[in-house]
């Protein structure tokens, strides 16, 4: 039985005996289900029972594509099948330039009609085909589906990832020509999801990221840290002004304004000529009490926050290995069974995974409802994920105080089906699988949720009290309100913040 392939475009299976006879035939045995070292959870009256309880598979060890290299053939494995952004742009803007190409066109459709063509008889994937004189060792896994629009994908990608950081992409970095002049997507992906392109790539960034150290480990949170000083760097600066209503100069002096204008204007000086280009006389004092220490704070913070950019590459890292899952707006990302393995082997070996830049929804987490076109891809993924599930579970019952453990346990908790020592039936423990999957996509999603709120505070913080820090504000009115915000953040960051 071939591993198959997903329902989204991957392709179908065909014969290739050239390449069976080379690569595959050696390392193919006869193995049952249970000899596999994991668990059939499903019960039998689950809609997949009878494909977990096949009688036997046909173990294929997944294979490499092949380069050549002088005379002899060079065996490329999927960690080096990476692509630039660069280069998807590239094939993008040949997409566009060809007048079939329509705006409506998916990934499924960029690969059968754009992709094959320029790959068929290479035996390579398009990523390693641009690549084979120097193949590209991968930073960033990419996890999407085939159902989404490429052009938005692209451009998706484009937001969210370094132009230096190198891609896998399923869709371009597999070999999708089953001719016979390459591996087919079956040999490609193994029988076994350990040795699957997804793991592979996974295991790679892992190991890269293992060596370079704790910051790797904690990158999410340390590339808070000079915006962080920013923030508080600007939310004391405009206290002060906010507090003694002038402006410090770093000069122990505090610098008091007046505006000109007309009666008319004086009385609406938030919204009109005064506005934009607000005429100000300026009267200076001394800044007395706490506020003459808080205003070097806040300076000190500032030269913080410029060092760290400056230096940000020797204190972080270069490195950012990590897997990008790729929301869309055509279809739910967790639908597709792939995206929720990648996703739960990621977060589950420790991979740092973030949802890319985009007001796509995520979709939905359900796991147990996710699925593909093949039934064997179905049993090999999910009798994964059951295996991974009984061992959390024994984690979580020897007390681990990771936040994954912590995650999965208030989510079991949450649904009120907690794993129990005495129970041994094969439905709880299908429970607990799906559960506690869902558990690890929903850190994920939250990570990502939270991102976008640092970000939104990092904005409204230091606005707020910019535009508290000018007198005469009428903040009660409902009328003034916005035009107060508005105007006295225009006129303190071009004119008097200055």
């Amino acid at each position: 039985a071939t591993a198959g392939v997903d329902e989204e475009g991957d392709g179908q299976e065909h014969a290739s005996p050239k390449w069976d006879s080379l690569k595959v035939s050696r390392h193919s045995t006869s193995l049952n289900p249970s000899t596999l070292g994991r668990p059939t959870l499903l019960t039998s009256g689950s809609s997949i029972a009878s494909t977990l309880h096949t009688p036997s598979l046909s173990l294929v060890h997944a294979c490499p594509q092949l380069t050549c290299r002088g005379q002899c053939p060079e065996e490329v494995w999927p960690e080096h099948w990476g692509l630039t952004l660069s280069q998807c742009k590239e094939l993008m803007e040949e997409c566009l330039r060809d007048p079939g190409w329509r705006r409506t066109n998916t990934i499924h459709t960029l690969v059968e009609d754009y992709v094959k063509p320029r790959t068929r008889g290479t035996g390579l994937g398009y990523a390693l085909l641009r690549n084979k004189a120097a193949p590209l060792e991968v930073s960033v896994m990419v996890s999407h589906t085939w159902a989404e629009n490429a052009e938005d994908f692209f451009q998706t990608l484009e937001r969210t990832v370094e132009p230096e950081e190198v891609l896998f992409i399923c869709a371009l970095s597999l070999c999708q020509n089953d001719d016979g002049a390459g591996p087919t997507i079956a040999q490609q992906l193994g029988t076994l999801p350990s040795e699957s392109p997804f793991k592979r790539v996974l295991d790679h960034i892992l190991q890269r990221g293992s060596e370079v150290g704790w910051r790797w480990r904690w990158r999410f949170w340390l590339r808070f840290v000079p915006n962080g000083c920013l923030v508080v760097a600007l939310f004391l600066y405009y206290f002060i002004m906010g507090r003694v209503h002038c402006i410090p100069t770093f000069a122990d002096q505090c610098a008091w304004g007046t505006l000109r204008g007309s009666p008319q204007a004086l009385a609406t000086m938030y919204i009109g000529e005064l506005c934009i280009a607000p005429p100000w006389d300026w009267h200076y004092g001394p800044l007395y009490g706490v506020y003459r220490p808080l205003q070097y704070v806040a300076l000190a913070l500032l030269l913080v926050w410029v060092a760290l950019l400056l230096t940000r590459e020797r204190w972080l890292g270069s490195f950012r290995g990590r897997m990008v899952a790729v929301p869309n707006h055509q279809c739910d990302l967790y639908a597709r069974l792939w995206c929720v393995y990648e996703i739960f082997v990621a977060t589950s070996e420790g991979v740092p995974v973030e949802l890319a830049r985009t007001l796509a929804p995520a979709g939905r987490c359900r796991s147990s409802m996710a699925m593909c076109s093949s039934g064997d891809d179905v049993a090999r993924i999910r009798r994964e994920i059951e295996a991974w599930a009984h061992s959390m579970t024994g984690i979580m019952r020897r007390g681990s105080p990771s936040v994954l453990t912590a995650a999965i346990s208030s989510v079991l908790r949450a649904t009120r089906k907690p794993p129990s020592k005495s129970s041994g039936s094969s439905e709880s423990a299908e429970s607990v699988a799906y559960t506690t999957v869902d558990a690890v996509i929903g850190i994920v999603t939250r990570r990502a949720h939270r991102s976008v709120l640092y970000s939104l505070l990092g904005c409204v913080v230091p606005f707020s009290m910019l535009s508290m820090a000018i007198p005469k504000g009428n903040y009660i009115s409902s009328e003034q309100l916005f035009a107060s915000a508005v105007c006295t953040g225009i006129q303190n960051v071009i004119g008097s913040g200055v």
